[in-house]
């Protein structure tokens, strides 16, 4: 089906509408907001009622990285930089040794389910290593779950900051794929190196240059202050990713330096950065439902339930019980943590990038991220507060208020 300009701005605004009405009964019964957004757009698709024909893998690609970039530009934003410094290195373990964990137990399953080369199952490892930020605290907000405060600013920093070492798998083992040569240990640590210090150093630089331009510069109007944030955000992306950095990594350290400080515009900027990204995120969401054939799904359903499952009660609890030993940590919530690692839009945009450089098969994987998302969403998003509760887990204080969210 073919539209016009005004007909995909009539399509595209009455999906966004329609959605955001829904969403509204998503905690009433139970249904993750991501489930609706994606059921509503495949609905819309080219097997649904809609008919709609949305193959754009790169548009959805550009809006993903710009929407994942916004989200992560308003997680450090919102972050409060004080409390995290209690949980700041079993934060870092999980966003990072936890994730390489995930995605090489995770791979080595999937060799044997999916008959993969290795570098191949590694990638799709990654694909679904990290935790998704948004799909974890719309699923804490909507069932009012009281956790107690060092567990809620874990699952905060960590679901925040490990896209980075996701996507760096993923640029790594797709790049690995097609150049079809294999590289040493020293080149694989020098390419690891390279991201995590262009990003770090530049998210730095960047963070304190918007911090001395909202602080220091009078624009004589309210207005430009959103406008300077939200285009230094995605420059900082931009920027980074330019120079073979981690452009993820980059721009949440930029968004938490900024929101250290205390400053006249901070509350406004960040319900615009809240407002923003819950926008964009509709969007991408949308975007993502309208790129998946429904049709195709029952072909992987088995490879990708056991995937899903073995990722949940495998791969995810090896990465979180190895990388926070000797933490603060209880087994008990080294557990919850394990089960609480929601997988969501993040890793079906990352789905898109082996499809865009034709890696063997990447349809195939990007069908097998679609439906381990679903499940994880629709799954574990509905039995977290019954896992809390089973475990002893809920606080009797105020409920956790979710910092990327409520803002």
């Amino acid at each position: 089906m073919n539209f016009s300009v005004e007909g995909i701005i009539i399509v595209g605004s009455f999906l966004v509408f329609i959605s955001a009405i829904v969403s509204k009964f998503s905690s009433e019964f139970g249904v993750p907001i991501l489930l609706i957004f994606l059921g509503i757009s495949m609905l819309a698709g080219s097997d649904g009622i809609g008919g709609i024909v949305f193959n754009n893998s790169y548009a959805t690609q550009v809006f993903g990285s710009v929407t994942l970039s916004l989200i992560l530009f308003n997680g450090g934003l919102c972050t409060d930089f004080e409390k995290i410094k209690t949980i700041i290195r079993s934060g870092l373990l999980l966003s990072t040794v936890g994730v390489l964990l995930t995605s090489v137990s995770l791979g080595f399953f999937v060799y044997f389910i999916c008959n993969f080369s290795l570098p191949e199952s590694i990638l799709m490892g990654s694909l679904v290593a990290s935790t998704d930020a948004a799909a974890v605290f719309s699923i804490l907000k909507s069932s009012n779950l009281k956790i107690r405060d060092q567990l809620s600013l874990v699952l905060e920093f960590e679901s925040g900051s490990n896209d980075a070492m996701a996507y760096f798998l993923t640029v790594f083992f797709t790049t690995m794929i097609k150049s079809s040569v294999s590289m040493s240990p020293l080149e694989c640590i020098s390419f690891f190196v390279q991201e995590i210090l262009f990003g770090a150093l530049l998210g730095l630089y960047m963070g304190f240059a918007i911090q001395y331009i909202v602080t220091k510069i009078d624009f004589q109007n309210d207005l430009f202050y959103p406008c300077v944030t939200f285009s230094m955000a995605l420059l900082t992306y931009g920027v980074t990713n330019y120079i073979n950095g981690n452009g993820f990594l980059a721009v949440y350290l930029a968004g938490l330096v900024l929101g250290k400080e205390n400053f006249k515009y901070k509350e406004h900027l960040i319900f615009f950065h809240s407002s923003t990204a819950w926008i964009f995120q509709m969007v991408m969401y949308i975007s993502l439902g309208l790129l998946v054939n429904p049709s195709q799904l029952p072909d992987v359903f088995v490879k990708g339930t056991v995937i899903s499952f073995i990722l949940m009660f495998i791969a995810r609890p090896i990465g979180v019980f190895v990388s926070l030993i000797g933490s603060q940590f209880s087994t008990k919530e080294k557990i919850f943590l394990s089960f609480v690692g929601l997988r969501g839009a993040t890793s079906i945009v990352f789905a898109t990038f082996p499809i865009l450089s034709m890696v063997n098969r990447s349809d195939e994987m990007f069908n097998i991220v679609f439906f381990v998302v679903i499940i994880s969403v629709l799954f574990q998003g509905t039995i977290i507060p019954f896992v809390a509760k089973c475990l002893k887990l809920q606080s009797d204080g105020t409920k956790y208020e979710c910092k990327l969210l409520d803002k």
